[in-house]
């Protein structure tokens, strides 16, 4: 397996949890690479890998910013920095059903998270042909409440051969993305969780749609339920940059995650 530890190394707080995170994913003899995916600053040139070298990897990215503005909430879209550092470098050599492992830098893993990732390693066979998401930002389908496509995109588990569709730095470079997401009226076509939703959509054969919006919520429903996972947050992970439970918790489809977790420890 590898892990991707994606995003900004720049304060004490996120620094220490890089370290946590290296320690825990350095206790899984599955790991075989550890990339960290960040942006050189001060606390990142003193990041302890020096005696882990065989298995860490710091891979610094220039901040290549963002292209677009949410018209209504007038935020920058992080996009394109998350597509950056979350691709994996052309040299790594990745067998195609190997597992890849990403996870937001400000988010750490806990002791039940890595059984729970050890045991789906152990059945990957069984899982490969999944894609293991968490319930935070991610909404039942068939809520009209929210945007269809919207999947948490804090942690990602899935195949090689998937990921690397999804995330392509090199692709990317050459590549605009406002005129897939905007449209003239305004209205974004996709959020950042539904574009990559959309893409690992793709990735997996299925049809890429239009707009996050206008669709059939039932075929979603169905597309959802046949190819993601969901792994319970509140076990496995812990937030340092969101302290109290995400309130999007609420409209997670609960039930899914109940069904997850009885896969994956064997229920």
């Amino acid at each position: 397996m590898i892990v991707i530890i994606q995003g900004p190394i720049d304060t004490e707080e996120s620094l220490n949890n890089l370290e946590l995170n290296i320690r825990a994913f350095c206790r899984l003899k599955c790991v075989k690479k550890i990339i960290v995916s960040c942006y050189k600053n001060e606390f990142t040139e003193r990041i302890d890998h020096k005696n882990r070298l065989e298995r860490i990897y710091i891979k610094y990215n220039d901040d290549p910013g963002t292209k677009i503005i949410e018209p209504i909430r007038r935020v920058p879209f992080n996009l394109d920095r998350q597509m950056r550092t979350s691709s994996i470098p052309d040299w790594l050599d990745i067998q195609a059903n190997e597992p890849i492992l990403k996870i937001r830098s400000d988010l750490k893993v806990t002791g039940i998270g890595l059984f729970f990732i050890k045991n789906i390693i152990k059945k990957w066979e069984k899982f490969e042909s999944k894609i293991f998401v968490l319930p935070v930002t991610t909404t039942n389908p068939s809520d009209l409440n929210y945007p269809a496509l919207q999947v948490c995109d804090w942690f990602y588990l899935m195949r090689h051969s998937i990921y690397k569709k999804v995330f392509d730095a090199e692709r990317d470079k050459k590549y605009s993305y406002e005129n897939e997401i905007s449209n003239e009226s305004g209205r974004l076509n996709f959020g950042v969780e539904n574009f990559i939703t959309n893409r690992i959509l793709d990735a997996i054969g299925i049809k890429k749609y239009d707009d996050m919006w206008d669709l059939d919520r039932d075929k979603w429903n169905a597309e959802f339920n046949d190819n993601f996972e969901i792994l319970p947050y509140i076990l496995c992970f812990k937030s340092i940059k969101y302290k109290r439970v995400y309130k999007n918790l609420l409209a997670s489809p609960k039930m899914k995650t109940l069904k997850t977790t009885m896969k994956v420890i064997g229920l």
